[in-house]
């Protein structure tokens, strides 16, 4: 298996993701995110990241006024991180992060029970999305660390 075959099986398999941004203080906040590219739990999803299996692009559900949103205003550096702790695997896409309400990746990104978070549904004007376009990966497999660096990063 290559690294980058590793990195998307990660991406796919691991049931959430831990997203890094930066506070105002420059020092780095982590927080535990809905995997999406895991087809198991959103399979919905799976046709919306098929072309992303070489550029490993990764959208994630938040409000638009989250800290995270207002750190990723003030610094679009950030990294979405995926690993299996008891096997001692891991791989970390590192990249530039946005924040969007583009209404057509909301509808395509919406999942039945979000309301839990977004009570106005799919409308919500807290609901919003988190794209990180990755330009390195960073991973550790139990033959050692790698990293490469993505096409057009």
């Amino acid at each position: 298996m290559t690294d980058r075959e590793f990195t998307l099986l990660m991406t796919e398999v691991a049931d959430r993701a831990y997203l890094t941004t930066i506070g105002e203080d420059g020092y780095p906040r982590t927080r535990a995110m809905l995997n999406l590219r895991n087809p198991s739990l959103y399979p919905k999803q799976v046709e919306l990241f098929r072309p992303h299996r070489k550029d490993l692009l990764v959208h994630m559900s938040s409000s638009p006024e989250s800290e995270k949103a207002r750190q990723i205003a003030r610094n679009p550096r950030g990294c979405v991180y995926y690993c299996h702790p008891t096997r001692w695997l891991g791989v970390s896409l590192i990249g530039d992060l946005a924040v969007s309400r583009d209404p057509d990746l909301r509808r395509a990104l919406w999942n039945d029970g979000w309301e839990i978070y977004y009570p106005k549904g799919i409308d919500d004007p807290y609901y919003a999305i988190i794209t990180l376009r990755p330009r390195r990966v960073e991973g550790w497999t139990s033959e050692g660390r790698f990293e490469f660096a993505l096409e057009g990063a």
